[in-house]
């Protein structure tokens, strides 16, 4: 919770979190009894590796493999909202927010003049601790299972998921680097949830979702003298991702539950375009061999149940 308060910092935080309050507050007056209203924060610590690589040609070829960016141990604290509103009987509706800043992590951008990573012409290492990740969705859900031992929800909905990559520079021309790239992963969602109660007070969890997704993304080169700024070029492709999570809670009462858990994710594309954008108002296109990225967190959180 304390890492929840410390990174409220920009106005679009605060105008989540008052909507947020306030949907609380009015949906706490209409279930007062029976357990209806679910509302969760939690923080902890992220760290992920992402990647993605273009070709020479739209064809996917000469070479196969042209450019490569790597992003290594992305890492740092992290923190979670998270609202659910059982309105009607097995009915749910939900919304989750979750960000974590970068404070760690290193990069490579590697070029090649020949097929399959061979002949390396390019290959440079960069300090990467700069950045963030976040995420919103909104879904409607149904209780397939609802007793005192074990429960299993079904959720479909939609969410978007925003990084912020960077290369950076240490001193010299290099201090001046300031690269950055900027994907988004937006589209459905199916999920699942489960708890299980084994002892009176103690209970484990798991979930896992599924998202299909369109991806985009935005680069800034902003050392290339050819390229355009603030938009060097852009990248698409179709996409999805699988998050799974599992951990144990403590109900201390009715109303109050605290919960630790770890959680995993992989989100991958397919093959794409990448569109670049010269600065003599030039534009060219090559085929982006996809972009992955997985990763794990920890979280420790607290639900109160109204």
């Amino acid at each position: 919770m304390l890492v929840f308060i410390i990174t409220m910092t920009k106005p679009y935080k605060f105008i989540f979190l008052a909507t947020l309050t306030y949907f609380f507050c009015y949906l706490s007056a209409q279930a007062q009894e029976a357990n209806k209203l679910q509302f969760s924060a939690g923080g902890g610590y992220q760290k992920e590796n992402f990647h993605w690589s273009i070709a020479g040609n739209s064809n996917g070829q000469n070479p196969n493999i042209y450019s490569e960016l790597k992003w290594k141990n992305i890492s740092g604290v992290m923190w979670n909202v998270a609202l659910q509103w059982n309105f009607y009987e097995r009915l749910l509706l939900t919304g989750s927010y979750n960000r974590s800043g970068t404070t760690s992590g290193t990069s490579n951008d590697t070029d090649y003049g020949g097929d399959n990573r061979t002949r390396p012409v390019y290959n440079q290492n960069f300090n990467s601790n700069k950045g963030n990740t976040s995420a919103w969705s909104v879904g409607a859900g149904y209780k397939l299972i609802d007793n005192k031992i074990v429960k299993l929800d079904s959720y479909a909905g939609y969410g978007v998921h925003y990084q912020s990559y960077y290369l950076l520079g240490d001193e010299g021309y290099q201090g001046q680097l300031n690269t950055s790239y900027k994907p988004q992963w937006k589209g459905p969602f199916v999920r699942f949830a489960s708890n299980i109660q084994f002892m009176k007070n103690l209970g484990a969890f798991a979930d896992v979702t599924y998202d299909q997704v369109k991806y985009n993304a935005a680069a800034d080169w902003n050392l290339i003298q050819n390229f355009q700024h603030p938009v060097s070029f852009r990248q698409s492709a179709n996409g999805y991702g699988i998050d799974v999570s599992a951990g144990l809670y403590f109900t201390v009462n009715r109303y109050l539950v605290i919960n630790a858990g770890v959680g995993f994710f992989n989100w991958e594309t397919g093959n794409g375009i990448d569109t670049l954008y010269l600065a003599n108002g030039g534009m060219e296109k090559t085929q982006m061999n996809g972009a992955t990225r997985n990763g794990s967190h920890f979280n420790l959180g607290v639900s109160i149940r109204l």
